[in-house]
């Protein structure tokens, strides 16, 4: 299921007939692997009639589409996208089907399109259990890296990939689509990690934990801390130093660090700042992670660091 995941694009009058009507039968522009080579591309796909009605629809964060638009060309970007599915797939035109929600999303599959503007997805996975941040239950994760915003604008304007995108509209009941910069590794390419205290097992295997972060501007600290005044990425930090020897140990690696630049879709209200995957080599690591004392003692860091988090 390679999937675009940034999300439906479902403009009414161009898709619920199952038909594109002219002018916007023809592509606004091709395809192709070289499209963030000249920034004048932008131009052109804003000419087309499907980008008018994208940005007319509402469906886009439109301030995080002027943060796009106003570079172009700049990339890699990494979509990161948190995906809830329907029960049922329920389609706009009133279509009968006995489609589940995760077997439209599949038949959506635009890997073509991916390919033709040089994007790939780079993680995909079901997620096992969600241990922070209750007010949505999340049933996939995703990330894709797109060459630039020209060749994501470009995609999601094409009349093909528009119709579709009616697949994942009838199949995805809430998503979050954001737009992040993927950080330089902080491990030294020379680094050796040393063996893990708690290996994999065939009954404990290693997993992924994917956390997704909105800091205070000003870290919240209780009464009495006795802690200066520092931004909730800084507490963060300093929850992260304290706790490193013990991740180190029991075997976890930071994976990924991404910078969220917006929400592009599913959230407009939130200010999400980070994304990390970090690897764990079993479950009975991560508890002893948890467990660890210097942790535990710095966990006042994380508590005032975060306004919202999954």
């Amino acid at each position: 299921n390679q999937d675009s995941f940034q999300g439906p694009v479902v403009i009414e009058e161009l898709i619920a007939s199952g038909e594109v009507p002219h002018p916007a039968t023809v592509a606004p522009l091709e395809l192709t692997e070289d499209i963030c080579d000249d920034a004048s591309n932008m131009a052109v796909i804003q000419d087309s009639y499907i980008w008018q009605e994208i940005r007319s629809s509402g469906v886009y964060n439109s301030e995080q589409i002027e943060r796009m638009v106003a570079e172009p060309t700049r990339g890699p970007f990494y979509m990161l996208n948190l995906i809830r599915f329907r029960e049922f797939a329920e389609y706009r035109d009133g279509r009968e089907t006995n489609l589940t929600g995760r077997e439209a999303n599949e038949i959506y599959s635009p890997t073509e399109f991916l390919s033709a503007i040089g994007a790939r997805p780079v993680f995909y996975s079901s997620v096992d259990a969600q241990i922070d941040g209750d007010d949505q239950i999340w049933e996939d994760v995703a990330l894709v890296e797109y060459p630039c915003p020209a060749g994501f604008f470009a995609m999601t304007s094409n009349p093909e990939f528009q119709a579709r995108a009616i697949h994942k509209d009838a199949g995805v009941e809430n998503t979050i689509v954001m737009v992040t910069h993927l950080q330089p590794s902080p491990v030294p390419p020379d680094f050796e990690f040393p063996p893990p205290s708690h290996p994999p097992t065939a009954d404990d295997p290693a997993f992924e934990l994917i956390h997704v972060m909105d800091f205070h501007d000003i870290a919240q600290y209780e009464e009495g801390a006795n802690e200066p005044e520092r931004t909730g990425a800084e507490a963060w930090a300093e929850y992260q130093a304290g706790g490193s020897p013990a991740a180190i140990a029991i075997g976890s690696r930071l994976t990924a660090i991404l910078d969220v630049q917006g929400a592009l879709l599913g959230d407009n209200e939130r200010s999400w700042d980070q994304g990390y995957i970090v690897h764990m080599p079993s479950m009975a690591g991560f508890q002893a992670l948890l467990d660890d004392e210097t942790r535990q003692a710095g966990r006042y860091h994380r508590l005032a660091a975060l306004a919202n988090n999954y």
